[in-house]
């Protein structure tokens, strides 16, 4: 999996990587996981084809969102990485609407959050997947976008998905 990440970083360009230590670091590190507890790490695969991954903390992390969002049961997506050969397949999309689904097949939850590093990125979350922009923050001298949305079942995914037991 590192090597998927490191991967779409390259592909990504300058300061995309920003803050993410070198490919051969623990996948955990490379998710820049920062709370206590491990993230819920799920991969998306074709056949034994790594084609994406997406990880999940069971809390908001603070930087930026107010005590009242700080407050609220969420799920924050810390990463999502796809194959860069895949790029313009939806894969992002597809494990999004999974986590949405996950979410709301969870109880209890009231958000899936995330945090958008480029304006580009922001407007296709926001327009495209409909999630709500919160607010632009900056973090270290950089300007991030908090997004969120409701979590929201998605049948159809069930036909889609063979498995979806997390990695430990």
């Amino acid at each position: 999996m590192s090597d998927l990440i490191a991967d779409r970083i390259l592909q990504l360009g300058e300061g995309a990587g920003a803050g993410i230590e070198a490919p051969g670091a623990t996948v955990v590190d490379l998710l820049g996981q920062t709370e206590a507890g491990r993230p819920i790490v799920w991969l998306l695969r074709e056949d034994s084809r790594l084609l994406g991954c997406i990880a999940l903390l069971g809390s908001t992390p603070g930087q930026g969102w107010s005590a009242k969002q700080l407050a609220e049961p969420a799920l924050s997506v810390i990463a999502l990485f796809t194959d860069p050969r895949c790029r313009g397949q939806g894969l992002s999309r597809f494990m999004v609407w999974w986590a949405l689904d996950y979410a709301a097949r969870l109880g209890g939850v009231d958000w899936l959050r995330g945090v958008a590093r480029s304006d580009r990125l922001m407007r296709y979350v926001r327009d495209g997947m409909h999630c709500s922009g919160v607010e632009t923050v900056l973090r270290g001298g950089r300007h991030v976008h908090l997004l969120q949305h409701c979590p929201r079942r998605e049948p159809s995914l069930a036909a889609l998905i063979a498995e979806s037991t997390p990695t430990a």
